[in-house]
C-alpha cells in the first residue's frame, strides 16, 4: 500500500542520511540539573553614559533580581550569569548615537539550579524555573523592576521584558530531550 511505501521510504531516508538515528532511541525523562533563561529588558531615560563600569551594571541588576526572587521558594540557588548592554559596548561614535535612544536595552541570563543537598528527585528545578519566569514577568509588568546607575533610578518599561530563550543543562549521562525542556537517556536498539 501507499502508506507502507512511505514508511519504508522514511526509514530508508533516516538510515541513509542519519545512520546513528537508527541506533538510538530516547528513554524516559528526568529534570535538568539547571535551566538558564536569557532576558531582554528596556529602561527608558537610562543612557549609556550612566554606566561607570560593567561591574556597576552587574551589581545593580543583580541586586534587583535578588530582591525580585526573594518570594520564589528555594531560589537561593538562582544566580545572575551575565549582563550586557548591546548598544553601549561599541565604538565611541556608535555609543553616542545609542545614547540618544529613548530606552537602554539590558540583556541578562539567569540560572536556576537544583539544590545539591535536596533529597527530592528532580529537585523541582523545573518548578522553580516556572516560578522565576512568572515572578520576572509580574515584577516588570507592575512597574516594580528598578535599577540605580550613575545616581539615577530607572524603572523598566512595563512591556519590555522579553524571554529570549532557555537552555537546559543535564546531569552526566543524560541528554537534552527533543522538546529541549528536560533530560533523558539515549539507549541503543
Amino acid at each position: 500500500s501507499e502508506t507502507n511505501s512511505l514508511k519504508q521510504e522514511s526509514i530508508r531516508f533516516k538510515s541513509d542520511f542519519f545512520p546513528l538515528m537508527s541506533l538510538f532511541f530516547f528513554k524516559g525523562k528526568t529534570a535538568p540539573k539547571e535551566i538558564e533563561h536569557r532576558f531582554s529588558i528596556k529602561f527608558p531615560g537610562m543612557k549609556c553614559s550612566f554606566i561607570q563600569s560593567r561591574e556597576e551594571l552587574r551589581s545593580a541588576v543583580e541586586k534587583e533580581i535578588q530582591d525580585t526572587l526573594t518570594t520564589v521558594q528555594g531560589c537561593n540557588a538562582c544566580q545572575l550569569k551575565d549582563v550586557a548592554t548591546p548598544g553601549c559596548e561599541s565604538t565611541g561614535a556608535k555609543r553616542k548615537r545609542k545614547a540618544l535612544d529613548h530606552a537602554m536595552e539590558v540583556l541578562f541570563s539567569l540560572v536556576v539550579k537544583g539544590d545539591t543537598d535536596s533529597s527530592l528527585p528532580g529537585d523541582d528545578v523545573e518548578e522553580k524555573s516556572e516560578a522565576v519566569l512568572f515572578q520576572m514577568r509580574y515584577v516588570v509588568a507592575t512597574g516594580q523592576f528598578q535599577i540605580a546607575l550613575g545616581g539615577m533610578n530607572s524603572t523598566a518599561d512595563r512591556s519590555s521584558l522579553q524571554h529570549l530563550f532557555s537552555n537546559v543543562t543535564c546531569a552526566v549521562g543524560f541528554v537534552t530531550s527533543e522538546d529541549r525542556k528536560g533530560c533523558g537517556r539515549h539507549c541503543f536498539f
